[in-house]
């Protein structure tokens, strides 16, 4: 996804993420109530595929979130459009605009 396709900016950031069955570091590099960018270089994941993370939020809570993968680069990361976010996560992820 470009930049100019999306709706809302994305909000630069260096947030732990962490996922069911990986063992490796992940970082949230970018968000917005939109979706936001994976930094990860050993995660396999497809276009298409709904993930369920926690992002750790810089108070030290984690935040759970779900996405649709909606582009990857191997060894890099890969971008995730929001499926469905509470008014509780659209909130968290607000306030992280002032990070």
């Amino acid at each position: 996804m470009t930049d100019e396709r999306r709706d809302e900016e994305r909000i630069p950031l260096n947030l732990e993420v962490r996922w069911e069955g990986v063992s490796h570091s992940a970082r949230l590099s970018d968000i917005s109530v939109d979706g936001c960018y994976i930094d990860t270089i050993a995660a396999i994941v497809s276009i298409g595929e709904v993930i369920s993370f926690e992002v750790k939020l810089p108070g030290g809570e984690w935040l759970p979130l779900r996405g649709e993968v909606t582009h990857t680069m191997p060894g890099v990361g890969f971008g995730l459009c929001f499926t469905f976010l509470t008014d509780e996560e659209q909130r968290q992820i607000a306030q992280l605009n002032g990070i």
